[in-house]
């Protein structure tokens, strides 16, 4: 299964969407995020949306800890994240990353399995939803 780590940036909604499919690691997911802050649209006030639906959590308690120490050095500036999820592992990954990330980061991150709400808690309107689940399209689309 192919592994996809992308992420695109709409500046009009000050919103960083991140796409994940396939075994996802912590690898993928750190340089993943070291295009987005190169990315020239990159703004590190802006909140993010992460969709994992399509994702497979392929990380450890040690990846969990890389991530969290990249975001650390890199992008820890107050905003808050959306985690999308439909399954289980998927659940126990964020959650933990949630849990371990409370001393180091100042992210505000709550998980949702679905878009209305993840929407309103970054902060925007529920009418954008066209936008924002085009943008997701385009980033599956991406890994033909």
């Amino acid at each position: 299964m192919l592994k996809v780590c992308r992420h695109t940036i709409l500046p009009e909604l000050k919103l960083i969407i991140e796409y994940f499919a396939g075994p996802i690691d912590a690898e993928c997911v750190v340089a993943e995020k070291n295009r987005m802050i190169n990315n020239p649209l990159f703004d590190q006030k802006y909140n993010v949306l992460d969709d994992f639906r399509d994702a497979i959590m392929d990380y450890s308690l040690e990846g969990t800890r890389e991530i969290i120490e990249w975001i650390a050095r890199n992008h820890n500036y107050p905003r808050k994240a959306a985690h999308l999820t439909t399954s289980p592992d998927q659940v126990v990954a964020t959650t933990l990353f949630d849990q371990l990330k409370s001393t180091q980061l100042v992210i505000d991150l709550k998980i949702f399995s679905t878009m209305e709400p993840a929407i309103d808690w970054v902060d925007l309107e529920v009418d954008v939803k066209p936008i924002i689940e085009l943008a997701i399209e385009n980033l599956k689309s991406d890994e033909l």
